[in-house]
């Protein structure tokens, strides 16, 4: 996979096909994503690993609660469930919508 870069935001790619991307603040993951065509062909995990690697210590996510898919590709990859948060809002995702989330921890 190669991975071009542009402050904290990660675009990710198979050869010249574009796959998907992630963004990363300090330890905290966001707004990880595979485009839809390309789902269930192990993408998400390869975006996942590459993301842990450009970090230094303990990563953090949030999921919103119903997205099983991305929790299972999450715990895939090491990511351990640590704690639900009820109308949660980080600045980091760029709306102003609340939402209930599951926290994730990765132990670097």
């Amino acid at each position: 996979m190669q991975v071009l870069s542009e402050g904290e935001d990660y675009f990710c790619y198979d050869g010249s096909l574009f796959v998907g991307g992630f963004s990363l603040y300090e330890n905290y993951l966001y707004n990880v994503y595979v485009l839809e065509p390309l789902r269930g062909r192990g993408y998400g995990k390869q975006i996942v690993a590459y993301a842990i690697k450009k970090t230094f210590g303990d990563v953090v996510l949030d999921v919103d609660v119903d997205n099983k898919i991305a929790k299972r590709c999450y715990e895939a990859c090491g990511f351990l469930f640590e704690r639900n948060i009820k109308n949660y809002y980080h600045k980091c995702w760029g709306t102003n919508k609340r939402v209930d989330v599951d926290r994730y921890i990765y132990k670097g």
